[in-house]
C-alpha cells in the first residue's frame, strides 16, 4: 500500500472516531485538551501549594504529589564498576550548583551530534565511515552513557531528586534507544543495502524493547531491568566500533556454518542472538504488567492491555514508515522524534495527569508516514527532511515544556529545568521567603 492511501486512511480514521461521539464534540475537546495543556491556574494541591501553573487540577496535582520514582535493579556491569565509578568518582568532581537535568542534557546533544555523524557519512549502514567518525562517535556515546549515570547520584547529591528528573532522563532515553538501533546495525555489518529486512526489524527491536518497559512503569511504577541490559548493549556498540577502527569490519561478514548449517554472518548472529534475549525478557514484561494489581496510582479504566495495544499501532505506523522509505536518514530521524513524543505522553499519564489522551499524536504519525515519501537523494529531500524533524522536534519539546511546567510549578521547583532551586540560610528556600509575607497577609485576612 503507497504511503500516501495510508495518510489517508490514518486521516479519515480520526475523523471516524471524533464523529462517533453523539455531541459530535471530540474535536473541541481536543482543543480544550491543548488549551488547558498551555493555561495557567493556581495549583491545586491541598498542602503547601505551589506556584501557579499550567494544567493545574486537583487530579492532576495530587498525581504530581504522590508520585514516587522506584529505581530499578542495576545490571551486571552497573554493579560491578559503572555506578561505583559514577558515584565515587566522578560526581564529586562536579560543583554543587550543576543541575542534574543539564547533565543529562548535555548527555543527549552528545548522542545526537554522534547520530548525525554516523548518518551523514555511513547512510547505508554499511560502515563505510572513515575511521576518525568513529572515534568520535564512540567518545561522544561514552559522555552520553556517562551523563546519564551521573545524573541520578548529582541528584542525590545536590538534594534536587524529583519527577521532573526522570522525565528529563526518559525523555532522552527514548530518542537514544531508537539512535543505537542504527548505531548496531552499522557497526556489526548489517548492511540497509544488503539486508534490509534484518536492519528493519533491529530498528523496531529498539523501539518496541523500549516502548514495552516504559508502559510496564507507567502502570506498575517499577522498571524491570535484565542483568544483561542497556548498559551492556552501549558497551558492546561502542567496543565494536573501536574495533572497526582498528582492524575493519571483515570480522562481522565472516559466514557461521555449524554442522553444515549456514547461520548467516557473525555480526548478523551476534544481533539476533541479543535481540531475542530482549524479546524473550520484554514478553516476560509484558505478561507481568497485563497479569499485574490494579495500578496504585492510574483509574482502573486504564489497563495495560489497552495501553499496549495503543502503542502497538503507533509502532505499526513507524515500521511502515521504515519499510516504504526511499531515505532512510531522514525517514529514521522523524521516526525517532515522533516516537520520543509519544513516550512524553506517556510520562505525562504516568507522572501527572491519570486521564491523559491520547498516548500518540496523530500529527506525529502523520508526519512519520510523510517522511517515507522522501526521495533518495538531493537537496531538496534534505531540506523536506530537516523541516519535518524540527516540526516533530517542536510537537516533542511541546509536550515536554507542558509537562516540565507543571511539575515545576506544583512542586515549587525552579522553572529554569536547568538550575537548581537556591537554599535560604535557614534551610528554606528563595520563593518560600519571598512568598512568605503575602502567605502572612492572607491567614490574617482569614483570621479576621
Amino acid at each position: 500500500m503507497p504511503s500516501h492511501h495510508l495518510l489517508v486512511i490514518t486521516h479519515a480514521l480520526y475523523r471516524w472516531k471524533e464523529n462517533q461521539s453523539p455531541s459530535r464534540g471530540r474535536l473541541a475537546r481536543r482543543h480544550a485538551r491543548a488549551l488547558v495543556m498551555w493555561t495557567i491556574s493556581p495549583c491545586c494541591a491541598e498542602k503547601n501549594p505551589g506556584r501557579p501553573h499550567a494544567r493545574a487540577s486537583a487530579v492532576r496535582c495530587a498525581q504530581v504529589r504522590s508520585y514516587k520514582y522506584t529505581s530499578p535493579n542495576d545490571t551486571i556491569c552497573e554493579a560491578a564498576f559503572l555506578h561505583p565509578m559514577w558515584r565515587d568518582l566522578l560526581v564529586p568532581m562536579c560543583p554543587r550548583w550543576l543541575a542534574p537535568n543539564l547533565i543529562t542534557f548535555a548527555g543527549l546533544i552528545c548522542a545526537v551530534i554522534a547520530y548525525a555523524m554516523m548518518m551523514h557519512h555511513s547512510p547505508d549502514l554499511n560502515g563505510d565511515a572513515e575511521p576518525w567518525v568513529y572515534v568520535a562517535c564512540v567518545v561522544l556515546l561514552f559522555i552520553y552513557q556517562t551523563c546519564d549515570g551521573m545524573d541520578g547520584h548529582q541528584a542525590r547529591r545536590t538534594g534536587g531528586g524529583s519527577p521532573l528528573g526522570e522525565v528529563v532522563d526518559h525523555g532522552a532515553d527514548a530518542l537514544v534507544s531508537c539512535i543505537y538501533g542504527v548505531f548496531l546495525c552499522d557497526t556489526f555489518g548489517a548492511s540497509w543495502t544488503e539486508n534490509r529486512l534484518f536492519v528493519i526489524g533491529m530498528i523496531t527491536t529498539s523501539r518496541l524493547t523500549f516502548m514495552i518497559d516504559t508502559v510496564m512503569c507507567t502502570y506498575t511504577g517499577v522498571r524491570d531491568v535484565a542483568p544483561l541490559d542497556a548498559q551492556e548493549l552501549q558497551m558492546m556498540t561502542q567496543l565494536g566500533m573501536l574495533w572497526n577502527v582498528c582492524y575493519g569490519n571483515a570480522l562481522w561478514r565472516l559466514p557461521v556454518n555449524i554442522a553444515g548449517v549456514q547461520l548467516g554472518a557473525l555480526g548478523q548472529l551476534i544481533l539476533f542472538v541479543g535481540g531475542s534475549i530482549g524479546y524473550v525478557a520484554r514478553i516476560q514484561t509484558l505478561a507481568k504488567s497485563v497479569n499485574a494489581p490494579p495500578s496504585p496510582h492510574l483509574p482502573a479504566s486504564r489497563r495495560p492491555g489497552k495501553m499496549y495495544g495503543t502503542m502497538f499501532v503507533f509502532e505499526i505506523i513507524l515500521t511502515y514508515c521504515i519499510v516504504t522509505c526511499q531515505n532512510l536518514p531522514w525517514a529514521h530521524a522523524v521516526s525517532t522524534v515522533a516516537f520520543g513524543d509519544a513516550m512524553v505522553r506517556l510520562m505525562h499519564l504516568r507522572v501527572s495527569d491519570p486521564e491523559t489522551a491520547p498516548l500518540w499524536g496523530r500529527w506525529s504519525a502523520i508526519l512519520a508516514l510523510s517522511a517515507s515519501l522522501l526521495p533518495s537523494t538531493g537537496d531538496r529531500a534534505s531540506m523536506i527532511g530537516l523541516a519535518m524533524v524540527t516540526a516533530g522536534v517542536v510537537a516533542y519539546v511541546a509536550q515536554f515544556a507542558a509537562l516540565a511546567a507543571q511539575i515545576t510549578g506544583c512542586l515549587g521547583l525552579h522553572p529554569n529545568i536547568f538550575k537548581l532551586k537556591k537554599k535560604t540560610a535557614a534551610g528554606g528556600d528563595d520563593d518560600a521567603k519571598k512568598n512568605a509575607p503575602a502567605a502572612s497577609t492572607r491567614a490574617k485576612k482569614k483570621d479576621a
